[in-house]
């Protein structure tokens, strides 16, 4: 979504039509229960994934972001890896 020229509302609508059945219904949960000022992006990224995401998982990929090398990759593919993992950090 950040290569949308969007505003963070519109980036957060975006993401929130992507949720579909129970996740749809979890949202409409948190945000009944939530401050519309705390209703942001970086909110729903945060409790999307305490929620979704298990917890092992993002370490795995934090761990490979931080012990990621070039080694025989070109340069290209050593940087799509690198930005694939730095969402992990």
């Amino acid at each position: 979504m950040n290569d949308l020229d969007c505003t963070p509302e519109q980036k957060l609508k975006g993401a929130v039509s992507l949720l579909r059945d129970e996740a749809y219904q979890w949202w409409l949960t948190v945000k009944e229960g939530t401050q519309p000022d705390r209703l942001t992006g970086e909110f729903f990224k945060t409790t999307f994934q305490s929620k979704y995401v298990r917890a092992s998982y993002v370490d795995a990929h934090r761990r490979g972001f931080l012990n990621l090398t070039q080694g025989d990759q070109s340069v290209a593919e050593y940087e799509a890896e690198f930005l694939r993992l730095s969402r992990y950090t």
